[in-house]
């Protein structure tokens, strides 16, 4: 009851303190930086598979196929894209 009795005989300086308050919220929004392009992260899943003796066509049809369409892959991460690369081994 003590800030409510103080504000009743004072009332010119809740005034003062709410412009106050006003002023440095105002000046606190118009001095924050924007930036047009953040940098925003994306997450990726990269998975690697390597046979050996397999050429690029049948690594695609054998492996890369059945990986991209795996529903258990899928559940665990909501894609936008799925890329895939075969590409000879040295």
């Amino acid at each position: 009851m003590g800030i409510v009795r103080f504000a009743l005989r004072f009332p010119h300086t809740f005034y003062v303190l709410a412009a106050l308050i006003l002023f440095l919220g105002v000046a606190a929004i118009r001095s924050m930086p924007t930036d047009i392009f953040p940098e925003i992260r994306i997450p990726v899943v990269t998975v690697i598979w390597q046979y050996t003796g397999l050429t690029t066509s049948e690594m695609e049809q054998r492996v890369s196929t059945y990986s991209q369409s795996s529903r258990t892959l899928r559940a665990l991460v909501k894609f936008n894209l799925v890329v895939s690369e075969e590409c000879e081994s040295t």
